[in-house]
């Protein structure tokens, strides 16, 4: 059954609002982010009967108004918009009965929690109290989301960072990305993530994962959903972050903190085999972190103020760079205010901030970590506006507005080459030195803007419920950005083991918008509730998305002219609908048990990365040999060789020729299966299983203007090689000798002409979750997973433009286990209070090892996890290694690794399947002990110590190189794990 609809014009955006405005109209109703929560309950009679016009009083010191409802005809009651916390008050009283209270009654972020109530005639019954009494079992929806309360955050072992936050949960794990944090949830990749802060998107809508860091004292709660998402979530085929963060109160509070780590702290995990392999370890030199919040009331109960401000400065020792720390300091601010506009309306807004520089940001593996002048310095700066009005109308319907902004800029600069000397690529060894081997690229601006509105609508009957949801939102993110060399240098210069081999002429400057996106999306969903146990969670999502290239030029460099390249619309059209289907059956008389059932298809957003091989501004250059007539190892006009290669794109004003006619998104279908038990008031056991398959996944191929259109694999021959693993004979394939030089561009598309790419995910999780209560908490996972396909799901392998379909030979053993597979994953942590107020907690997590990386850069292996043969063209009677004939891709060698049948350049192919070989096993325990000194009134100060890592492991975490038998950098360790480390806190709270 395909949900897809595939349109070849630029959407109309007045057709686009008709479906989903339609719909509102047609339903009368609409769902808002799962930001706030609710409790709803029936108050009873001694013989069980709904009592009428009770009145049921809620208040608590987070909220910031006092909600009052008064019961139906059948004895129910409900409110909504109420804010994360550990203490509600719940009073109901009536006249002629006596008073129940319910006192820290704790409601999560998104959590609709049942408290029903029997009252008793006041002259059997005065009052009673409560305490503490909330469910933990949620009967209605068929999410799998949990939340990381306010305890688990100030007391688990973890580094400062939100990431660490989120790969602490069942599911999640970090996907080990060199230039910033991103996560895999239950095998999708790190870009099919949804990151929000107060339910408003803060994904990089360039490239997927999350626009800025996330400091986490700003954060009340974190709501993580792994699975089930409703059709109020899009953007995600993975997993759903929520950051809900604080929003002050009626009495002034805050804190002041510090922590500190660092060479004097830590210990030493080198071996003598280590040392001898990678001469030194992993080390923090320096980790820093200090700041405070702020909040309280501007007007009580009427308008509230929470800031945060944190200082961060990092330094840390690799051995890929063994005398130069790589430093990153961080400035991280947040502002937000909380206002009761009117008894039925509440606007909230925020602003969060971050000043990042990192040094050297260029250097993420051996081949330039030797040659200072090539180091570049990134600075970034990032901003989010989020802003909220929310309207009350009557008990059961509520309008949500939202508008939220985005700003992120970087740029980066060669401190240690004033001159902008110009240096050089060897091609065989991969070392870069001398000077500017890349660009200082510059992203003016990577912006995003988003509005929509949300509406919600409850209806009861008789022996039913209705929650009926909706909603409408905009956005439009852009990528404003610059590549440009300094006057004079937009050529590069590469060698073949040392010797002159190739320049490359670049089409430079380059002054660029990547890509632009239109998209609006609608949802629809209705929780039908029918009788006491049954709930259906049914609903869709629409969504069309266009991407397009704005006007933008390249050249006026050395070598070629500058032309501008007009606006162009409609190379990307999508309009689908995705269903989501999901049924819970509360067993029990008091509905301690759910069992959940869930399917739901998942379109990949488009992100404006995905246009870049579409702009006229990518792929810009024309490939030389290098006759180095002087012999001075300095290119110069006029020693311009035999053309190679050209990647001029023609000046087209229509780019739609880089897109299939009939290329279609990429979606995951997603069946999730849960049974859910309350063991006890305060704990929760659960189990379920996951399978995602993951097709129709696009991707760029290359096609020649003089090669076969249809198939471009035609163009290559094959040859016959020696495996270098098996030592059995293998075919691969090399590009046939008339394609030299020829023009040729890149194409988006699903093509037919090759294996269907697919990643497959089979999992099955147990949980147990014990809330904080009588000083201790406790969360354990397992998750036994297998997650295979033939093109992996890390970062670097997720763009459109992962190549897997430019030659033959990258689908040779292409089919394993994915880079972000891990069969076992095994996380438990928990926390004890002690007498005197000594506060202990550890963290232990056990997770089966990736299949191995390299360190040179992502995405350099084929196949994760197998060895990569490289084959060269064979020397004609001369020694291995000279230039020999075809001269291409460093050279020449002898057989087995030289093949007369390869006339230019190598070729590189997997020698086994994918994910064969596999980091070892992370078995890892973190551990934290805090002294509490109380003092005056609600003031406290806490002394901390964490030790990480404290069996002082010393796993490698990544490889030199896997090139078989052709570099001593053959699976060679290039990183390991932190050692032991002890990090100091000091924390004030008042």
């Amino acid at each position: 059954m395909s949900f897809t609809i595939i349109t070849k014009r630029a959407p109309s955006w007045n057709s686009l609002l008709l479906l989903p405005l339609i719909v509102l109209l047609i339903s009368g109703m609409a769902f808002g982010q799962e930001v706030t929560s609710g409790i709803y309950g029936k108050v009873t009679d001694a013989q069980g009967l709904g009592v009428p016009g009770a009145t049921v009083t809620i208040t608590s010191p987070d909220h910031i108004t006092t909600e009052v409802r008064v019961t139906t005809s059948g004895g129910t009651y409900r409110v909504q918009r109420l804010v994360a916390s550990d203490n509600y008050t719940i009073v109901v009283e009536l006249a002629g009965f006596g008073t129940v209270t319910y006192e820290e009654v704790a409601v999560r972020a998104g959590q609709q929690i049942a408290v029903d109530v029997t009252l008793q005639p006041a002259a059997v019954q005065e009052s009673v109290t409560v305490i503490g009494e909330s469910p933990l079992v949620d009967v209605k929806s068929s999410t799998s989301m949990r939340t990381l309360e306010r305890a688990r955050l100030e007391n688990i072992p973890m580094g400062r960072g939100y990431q660490h936050l989120l790969t602490s949960m069942a599911g999640v794990l970090d996907s080990e990305y060199v230039f910033a944090p991103a996560q895999s949830v239950l095998g999708s990749d790190p870009r099919g993530n949804l990151y929000n802060i107060d339910g408003a998107v803060a994904n990089d809508t360039t490239v997927g994962y999350i626009l800025t860091e996330i400091p986490i004292d700003m954060i009340e709660e974190v709501q993580v959903t792994t699975a089930g998402q409703t059709a109020e979530f899009g953007m995600s085929h993975g997993g759903v972050f929520n950051f809900v963060t604080k929003s002050g109160g009626n009495d002034f509070s805050g804190s002041l903190y510090l922590f500190y780590q660092g060479e004097g702290t830590e210990g030493d995990n080198m071996t003598t085999e280590l040392s001898e392999q990678i001469g030194k370890g992993s080390s923090v030199v320096k980790d820093q972190d200090v700041g405070f919040t702020f909040g309280g009331p501007i007007m009580r109960d009427k308008l509230w103020f929470f800031a945060n401000a944190r200082r961060l400065e990092k330094e840390l020792s690799q051995p890929i760079l063994p005398n130069q720390a790589f430093n990153t300091n961080q400035i991280h601010t947040f502002l937000k205010l909380t206002s009761q506009l009117a008894p039925a309306t509440r606007w909230s807004g925020s602003l969060t901030t971050r000043n990042q520089d990192k040094y050297p940001s260029n250097v993420t593996g051996y081949q330039n970590a030797d040659a200072k002048e090539t180091w570049q310095q990134q600075n970034r700066i990032q901003k989010i506006i989020n802003t909220n009005l929310t309207h009350l109308f009557g008990d059961d319907t509520i309008l949500d507005l939202k508008y939220n902004r985005q700003w992120k800029k970087f740029e980066h600069l060669a401190p240690n080459n004033p001159d902008n000397k110009i240096g050089w690529t060897d091609a065989v060894t991969g070392l870069q030195f001398g000077g500017i081997t890349s660009s200082l690229y510059t992203m003016w601006c990577r912006c995003t803007w988003g509005a929509g509105f949300n509406l919600s609508h409850f209806r009861e009957t008789d022996n039913s419920s209705h929650e009926f949801k909706g909603g409408v939102f905009l956005d439009k993110p852009n990528a404003d950005r610059q590549f440009a060399y300094p006057p004079g240098t937009d050529y590069r210069q590469y060698l073949a083991d040392g010797v002159p081999f190739r320049v490359v002429l670049e089409w430079y400057p380059i002054e660029s918008q990547a890509g632009a996106v239109d998209r609006i999306a609608a949802f629809i969903q209705d929780q039908w509730t029918i009788g006491d146990s049954l709930t259906l969670n049914i609903g869709a999502r629409y969504t069309a998305s266009e991407g397009w290239l704005p006007e933008q030029a390249r050249g006026g460099g050395a070598w070629f002219p500058r032309v501008v390249y007009p606006e162009t619309h409609g190379l990307i059209d999508f309009s689908h609908i995705a269903p989501r289907i999901g049924v819970v059956y509360a067993m029990g008389e008091e509905k301690r048990t759910s069992v959940k059932a869930y399917y739901g298809r998942h379109y990949k957003a488009l992100l404006t990365q995905d246009l870049s091989n579409m702009s006229p501004t990518s792929g810009g250059s024309e490939q030389y040999t290098w006759n180095d007539t002087n012999g001075d190892g300095q290119f110069q006009d006029g020693e311009q060789g035999t053309l190679l290669g050209s990647q001029l794109n023609p000046v087209f004003g229509d780019r739609s020729d880089l897109v299939e006619d009939d290329l279609t998104n990429s979606y995951v279908d997603a069946f999730h299966f849960t049974l859910e038990h309350e063991l006890n008031r305060d704990m929760v056991v659960s189990a379920s299983a996951v399978i995602k398959r993951e097709r129709n996944l696009m991707e760029n191929y290359t096609v020649r203007e003089t090669g076969d259109q249809a198939n471009p694999f035609a163009d290559y021959s094959p040859i016959t090689v020696v495996n270098q693993h098996t030592k059995q004979d293998m075919t691969v394939y090399a590009l046939r000798r008339e394609f030299q030089g020829k023009r040729s561009k890149n194409i988006l598309g699903n093509p037919s002409f090759a294996d269907e790419l697919y990643r497959d995910y089979e999992g099955v999780e147990f949980t147990a979750r014990r809330r904080f209560r009588d000083g201790w908490q406790l969360m354990a996972s397992y998750n036994l997973s297998n997650t295979t396909g033939n093109i992996a799901n890390d970062f670097a392998a997720t763009t459109t433009y992962n190549n897997m379909y430019n030659n033959p030979n990258t689908l040779i053993n292409a089919e394993g286990k994915l880079a972000k597979d891990a069969t076992h994953a095994f996380k438990l942590q928990g926390t004890y209070t002690f007498p005197a107020d000594i506060i202990v907690s550890g963290f232990y997590q056990f997770v089966t090892g990736f299949p191995i990386h390299l360190i040179e850069s992502f995405g350099s292996d084929l196949a994760q996890g197998a060895y990569t043969s490289r084959y060269f063209p064979l020397c004609p009677g001369a020694s291995a290694g000279s230039k020999g004939h075809g001269g291409g891709g460093g050279g020449c060698k002898a057989a087995p690794l030289g093949n007369s049948a390869i006339w230019s350049g190598t070729i590189d192919v997997a020698s086994m399947p994918r994910g064969t070989l596999r980091h070892d096993n992370r078995s890892k325990l973190d551990l934290r002990v805090e002294k509490k000194f109380a003092f005056g009134d609600g003031k406290a100060v806490g002394i901390i110590a964490d030790i990480f890592n404290v069996t002082n492991i010393n796993r490698v975490t990544s490889f030199k190189g896997l090139k078989m038998d052709q570099t001593a950098n053959f699976l060679v360790p290039a990183s390991i794990e932190l050692p032991r480390v002890l990090r100091i806190g000091l924390r004030f709270t008042f």
